[in-house]
């Protein structure tokens, strides 16, 4: 239901998922957010996964 690409293979990452569901729908939530760390660690990986899961979430 989304056009954002998920990342083939993409595995674990469960604690940092949940606390992006918890940053964007919990009290006092902010509908801005930066994911920030070394190179190749998977931050755009993360936020593509997290962004489809939450789209096809919220379509639900």
């Amino acid at each position: 239901m989304s056009n954002i690409p998920r990342t083939a293979g993409f595995i674990g990452r469960t604690g940092e998922l949940e606390m992006l569901d918890t940053a964007f729908t919990g009290p006092g939530a902010v509908v801005l957010h930066a994911v920030y760390g070394l190179g190749w660690v998977g931050k755009s990986a993360l936020a593509a996964q997290w962004a489809a899961h939450r789209t096809t979430a919220v379509l639900r």
